[in-house]
């Protein structure tokens, strides 16, 4: 899953707080969570933008 966000700080206190409520919707699952606060420019963040087809 792929988040963009212009946040600057707490990002990982949010990242968690957003996997916790995650879990209680949809139960246990293995998800990747990728969040780009357009800090660091990163390749990975270039595919995810792209998506998946399923």
């Amino acid at each position: 899953m792929y988040i963009q966000t212009d946040k600057k700080e707490d990002i990982l206190k949010s990242k968690i707080i957003f996997l916790r409520e995650f879990e209680k919707e949809f139960g246990e699952q293995k998800v990747d969570l990728l969040v780009d606060n357009h800090l660091v420019k990163k390749e990975i963040f270039e595919i995810a933008k792209q998506g998946i087809k399923l």
